[in-house]
C-alpha cells in the first residue's frame, strides 16, 4: 500500500491521502475515489512522501498510524455505473440513520436514573419536597425513562430495516458518484502519484 502525505509545516497534524479501489458487488464495475485523513502529531518538520527523494520523512510510528487510519476509513461513494452502495457502505450509512434518537434516548435514561437516585438517596431533597410532590417527581422520572426507552426501540427498528440503496433517491446517489467516483485511468490523471488500496469486505 502506498501512502501520499501532503506537505505541511504544522505541528498539529499530518494529512494522508490514498485511492480507494472498489469492485462493485452489484454490477462488477471497478472504480476509485480519493480518501484523506488528518492525524494529530507533534512533529514540526516539513515533509512529503510524494517523491522518493523527500527531504525528510515522518517518524515510522506516525506513518504506520496514517496508513492504518487510511485503511480503516470507510466513506460511502456509490458505483458510477449502477449508482448503488456496497454492503459495508450501507452499514456505515445505517449507523448514522436517526442517530439523534439514540443520543436522546440514552441521555433521557441517564437523566431519569440520576433523578431517581437523588430523590431516594438525598435526605435533604426528599425532606424539602412534600410527599405528594415527591411521588409526582418520581413519576416524571419514570415517564422520562419510558420516553428514552421508546426512542431507542423506534430507532433500533428503523435502523434494522434501513437500506441506503432503496431509501436514498437514485438521483442523490448519482450526484455523489459523478462527483467522486472515477475509473482507474481517470484517477491516475487527476491524482498522479497516489496509489490505491482495497478494503476487504466484512
Amino acid at each position: 500500500m502506498a501512502i501520499l502525505l501532503n506537505y505541511t509545516t504544522s505541528n498539529s497534524h499530518v494529512i494522508g491521502s490514498c485511492g480507494r479501489k472498489v469492485h462493485c458487488e452489484h454490477c462488477g464495475t471497478t472504480f476509485m475515489f480519493l480518501v484523506e485523513v488528518k492525524v494529530p502529531t507533534r512533529e514540526t518538520r516539513r515533509f512529503s512522501l510524494r517523491s522518493g527523494n523527500a527531504l525528510e520523512r515522518v517518524s515510522p510510528n506516525t506513518e504506520r498510524h496514517v496508513a492504518y487510519m487510511l485503511y480503516r476509513r470507510l466513506e460511502s461513494v456509490p458505483c458510477p455505473s449502477c449508482y448503488k452502495y456496497q454492503a459495508d457502505m450501507c452499514g456505515a450509512i445505517r449507523v448514522q440513520h436517526l442517530s439523534w434518537m439514540k443520543t436522546a434516548g440514552v441521555l433521557l435514561l441517564v437523566a431519569s436514573g440520576y433523578g431517581m437516585f437523588i430523590t431516594y438517596s438525598n435526605g435533604n431533597v426528599a425532606g424539602s419536597i412534600p410527599a405528594k410532590g415527591m411521588v409526582a417527581v418520581r413519576i416524571a422520572m419514570l415517564a422520562i425513562a419510558a420516553l428514552g426507552a421508546v426512542l431507542l426501540v423506534i430507532r433500533r427498528m428503523s435502523w434494522a430495516a434501513y437500506d441506503a440503496n432503496s431509501r436514498i433517491p437514485e438521483q442523490s446517489r448519482r450526484e455523489i458518484a459523478v462527483g467522486r467516483a472515477l475509473t482507474e485511468a481517470e484517477f491516475a490523471v487527476r491524482h498522479p502519484g497516489i496509489k490505491a488500496i482495497e478494503r476487504e469486505q466484512p
